[in-house]
């Protein structure tokens, strides 16, 4: 959803949004279905603060095991602060500091929400997404999902990790 800043006069201006977000990136597929109450401050003239929550039903695959369709639920907290111009330059060498980190500036008065939410939404995911805290993985040396059946391969290259490379043919 756009909206359109220079038409925003009053001190705040509030929305509603929901929108539906797939994405892939390093193997990982998600879905999510965002809603979020999002509210815009006018500071002052070609000054906006974008704040408002997260609430999203995010669909991925687990990083251990591979099943699909894992379901969780995420929730974020978020501003930005929009300015309209360009963006200063700054020498090679600039300390970025914590108020630049939501500094958004802006050539056209436009914000793309499903670029804000999408954004938030990957910063809200955890660090990795799991069917289950005590998932057990696949097998490295079978690729046995080891959450369903048990294998012997660990009892079998017990010893050290490189016993492996002896079974290897000597040129």
């Amino acid at each position: 959803m756009k909206k359109d800043l220079t038409g925003i006069t009053a001190k705040e201006y509030t929305f509603n949004t929901e929108e539906d977000i797939c994405f892939s990136d390093e193997g990982v597929e998600l879905c999510a279905k965002i809603v979020a109450k999002c509210a815009i401050h006018l500071q002052k003239k070609g000054v906006y603060k974008l704040f408002g929550d997260l609430k999203a039903k995010v669909t991925g695959s687990c990083e251990r095991c591979g099943k699909q369709q894992v379901h969780f639920d995420v929730a974020r907290r978020f501003n930005y602060q929009y300015i309209l111009g360009e963006e200063p330059s700054l020498g090679s060498e600039h300390e970025c500091r914590v108020e630049d980190y939501d500094r958004v500036y802006l050539t056209d008065p436009v914000i793309e929400s499903s670029d804000v939410l999408s954004e938030q939404l990957v910063l809200a995911l955890p660090g990795q997404i799991l069917c289950d805290d005590n998932c057990k993985g696949l097998c490295p040396l079978c690729g046995i999902n080891q959450n369903l059946e048990s294998c012997v391969c660990k009892e079998t290259h017990k010893g050290s990790p490189f016993a492996i490379l002896n079974t290897l043919q000597k040129n």
